[in-house]
């Protein structure tokens, strides 16, 4: 018993050494990162978070820039409860952005840092979060003194984005959408299409497609279907010369950030993730039924960046879409060896891609 008994304590003190020295390591890269932005600021750049009241309840933004004279541009998140990669977390994350723009990264209703636990469950719909991107919008524009900014919205935040820049196109220089959401529906349908052509040579695996009827799916049946398409790499591509995405690395910069507590953290992976994802079922019916084919005037640029291998936001109906909208410009961006989530490599052609769009 005794043996047992020092064992489980060398356990013990081999579990809370291990806390300790990832809590200090923790500590001195939040010091690196803070010490970091103080000289931005210092050499006449912005690098804060502020909490603002949006739609009635407290939100958090990061403004990170290297030069307050250069223009704005505002990303909003996927997910929706999934801030990453360009969340509040991301102070100094992305500095070839933040050499260009002063980026303002944005942690939605229910993710990240602007989740709560009694959030009202009412208030998680399309139109609310649209309310509450204008109204960052509008704070940036007079706070920072600027007539237009630069809007990128990603899968999720697609929704949000595109809505923004075909009601106030005045507010926008250009309109870039990521993993651009057409029409989930139609989507789903060549999705299943697409899974049956995969698994044409195992019949267990068809039997299960088969089984989920015709689309669209919902709650537990879109939680197997999008299983099913990541199982065959819709969602995070990869193939014998190609590596996948690195989620822990898109989403990692969290875990050290000086602007995240231990509880943020956790709410951006679990309680805001769940709460957004999936107890908030009739936001995942709005955005099942997203449809967006008959948005097609824009007064603004638009560009989409779309993953060439993308079964989640259909690439081949991103691309029909780009062609039949009317804008000032517009550009479609492929990102070759990707899906849904941009690898490394391709992430890099994300950052250029966003980089080099025409500016005002």
């Amino acid at each position: 018993m005794k043996f047992f008994m020092g064992i489980g304590l060398y356990i013990v003190i081999a579990l809370v050494s291990i806390i300790l020295l990832l809590l200090l390591l923790r500590g001195f890269k939040q010091y690196q990162i803070n010490r970091e932005s103080k000289k931005i600021i210092q050499n006449g750049g912005i690098s804060e978070v502020r909490e603002l009241t949006i739609g009635g309840i407290s939100q958090y933004i990061l403004v990170d820039g290297q030069r307050k004279e250069n223009p704005f541009i505002i990303f909003l998140h996927g997910g929706p409860g999934q801030p990453f990669p360009f969340g509040v977390s991301s102070r100094n994350q992305f500095p070839v952005i933040t050499e260009k723009f002063n980026a303002v990264y944005f942690d939605q209703r229910g993710s990240g840092k602007s989740f709560y636990k009694n959030m009202d469950m009412k208030t998680m719909n399309v139109e609310q979060f649209i309310s509450d991107a204008n109204e960052v919008i509008d704070f940036v524009r007079e706070e920072y003194n600027q007539d237009k900014v630069y809007l990128v919205g990603m899968s999720w935040g697609s929704i949000i984005g595109l809505q923004l820049a075909n009601r106030y196109p005045d507010k926008f220089y250009g309109y870039i959408g990521v993993d651009q959401i057409v029409n989930i529906k139609e989507g789903q349908v060549l999705g299943k299409q697409w899974l049956k052509e995969m698994a044409k040579d195992d019949k267990d695996v068809l039997e299960q497609i088969e089984s989920f009827g015709e689309p669209p799916y919902y709650g537990e049946l879109e939680s197997q279907y999008s299983d099913m398409v990541n199982k065959y790499y819709g969602f995070n591509y990869k193939d014998e010369n190609t590596k996948g995405a690195n989620l822990i690395k898109l989403a990692g910069r969290s875990l050290v950030s000086p602007d995240y507590s231990l509880k943020d953290i956790y709410a951006g992976f679990f309680s805001g993730a769940t709460f957004s994802l999936i107890e908030s079922k009739e936001l995942q019916k709005e955005i099942i039924n997203t449809d967006f084919n008959e948005l097609t005037i824009f007064k603004t640029p638009v560009y989409i960046i779309q993953g060439k291998h993308d079964k989640v936001a259909n690439f081949d109906l991103a691309k029909d879409y780009i062609d039949r909208i009317e804008a000032p410009k517009k550009k479609f961006i492929v990102l070759e060896n990707s899906a849904h989530m941009p690898n490394e490599e391709d992430f890099d052609v994300l950052i250029q891609s966003i980089l080099l769009l025409d500016e005002h």
